[in-house]
């Protein structure tokens, strides 16, 4: 084999039992037949003289696996264009098709010794990218070893959930240190004039010893610990970064010196909200990237601004005394949502999963034509987040919601791959306008 590395694969397509009821065997098969063509076709070229094995290991699963992988970068690299070939739309019975699909890895050296082992170690990966909240594609990583086991990891997986504490501190205490956090983006597209209109910034941590750790089980304790406003800082300051670079690109491209209006937009904690100097620290990092304040939007949970109450209205009428915009996240998450409309005066808002995927789990559009209507009326624009269904679309679009963001558009994707994805994004946004 070379002394290749070895890699196996497994892509998992994400809701796609719903999607075959609705079609019908015959053309689910289809897209299925149609899944293997799109593997075959970006395989031989990524190992070398041996091309990786594809193969069809379950009802919506595949695995593409080989022993000859020219480096760790090599296996990334082919795992983000399995990605990107995969969420292209798939024609069948008449239909167009849009599947998101989630892929966990692992990674060995020379033939593999266990390759039942190896299934389960990429599983557990995709596992937690499929219903743990973690980013695709997802690296196995063995956990730490446990004092006592004669220096051999425990076999539960880089994404395990950690329910130890101070374990999960203590690494925290070093990650920023030592850039152990990354930036993945998700695109948000315009349905008034179809355009790229912005990226939400959304942070990620690897840890050597732990592998990819869930938003959800970290971002708590760094709150706890007071570390999240320096994260915050951190997150802030590269996205003002990449949006300059991204406007310069853009302009540069449409050959004209007017840069584009794009918007960058971060989380915002209770405690980075409530913080005295966040309008300040705004003002200095917009200035450092020669951003304007006007392109950042800082996004604030509905919980968040209902339980701070008169502390929160004057922290968002700071970040608005700055030029920054601000969003209500979850929008019509409580029954208050008017309620904080009316007293937060957010520039946007961004409606509550539920309030979308009613529209199909439900069958109920009440609720999003109710909301859009009511952010409207107040002269706020509407944004649809975790958009995953062409129905779903359909139903925003009838509704008159301005944005969307989700995986119909783009899963989010480390920022390094922004160059490689800008070409794909562009050409999917294209085929979601009427």
């Amino acid at each position: 084999m070379g002394g290749g590395v070895g890699a196996l694969l497994l892509i998992g397509f994400d809701h796609f039992a719903e999607a075959a009821a609705s079609l019908g065997p015959l053309a689910a098969r289809n897209v299925m037949v149609e899944c293997a063509s799109r593997l075959q076709a970006l395989c031989p070229q990524a190992a070398g003289d041996a091309a990786p094995v594809v193969g069809r290991i379950g009802p919506e699963t595949f695995a593409v696996a080989s022993a000859a992988f020219a480096s760790a970068q090599a296996v990334h690299d082919l795992a983000r264009r399995i990605s990107a070939s995969l969420t292209r739309p798939f024609i069948t019975a008449g239909y167009e098709l849009v599947c998101s699909c989630s892929i966990g890895m692992t990674m060995f050296d020379g033939p593999p010794a266990d390759t039942a082992r190896l299934i389960e170690q990429a599983d557990r990966a995709l596992f937690h990218v499929q219903h743990g909240g973690e980013q695709s594609p997802a690296m196995y990583a063995p956990a730490a070893p446990t004092p006592g086991a004669e220096g051999v990891a425990a076999d539960t997986g880089a994404n395990d959930p950690v329910s130890e504490h101070p374990r999960l501190a203590a690494q925290l205490r070093h990650a920023l240190t030592r850039r152990q956090f990354s930036l993945n983006l998700q695109p948000q597209l315009s349905l008034v004039n179809g355009q790229i209109v912005g990226y939400e910034f959304l942070l990620r941590w690897i840890s050597p010893e732990l592998g990819g750790v869930a938003p959800a089980d970290f971002l708590p304790i760094l709150e706890q610990t007071g570390g999240i406003r320096e994260v915050g800082h951190w997150v802030l300051d590269n996205a003002a970064q990449m949006l300059a670079g991204l406007q310069q690109e853009e302009a540069e491209r449409a050959g004209t010196a007017r840069q584009p209006d794009l918007l960058a937009a971060v989380n915002l904690s209770d405690a980075q909200l409530l913080d005295p100097q966040l309008s300040d620290t705004v003002r200095d990092i917009a200035a450092r990237h020669a951003v304007p304040t006007t392109r950042l939007v800082f996004e604030v949970s509905e919980h968040t601004l209902l339980r701070a109450g008169e502390a929160a209205r004057q922290a968002v009428d700071a970040l608005h005394g700055c030029g920054a915009r601000v969003a209500v996240e979850d929008f019509g998450a409580t029954a208050h949502s008017l309620d904080c409309l009316a007293q937060f005066r957010p520039d946007l808002v961004k409606l509550d999963r539920c309030v979308v995927s009613a529209v199909t789990d439900a069958g109920d559009d009440s609720a999003l034509r109710h909301l859009v209507a009511a952010a409207h009326d107040a002269g706020v624009p509407v944004t649809a987040t975790r958009v995953e269904t062409a129905a779903q679309l359909q139903a925003l679009r009838a509704c008159r919601c301005d944005v969307i963001q989700g995986y119909l558009l783009s899963q989010p994707f480390p920022a390094r791959w922004i160059d490689d994805t800008q070409g794909v994004i562009a050409e999917r946004a294209r085929d979601l306008m009427p």
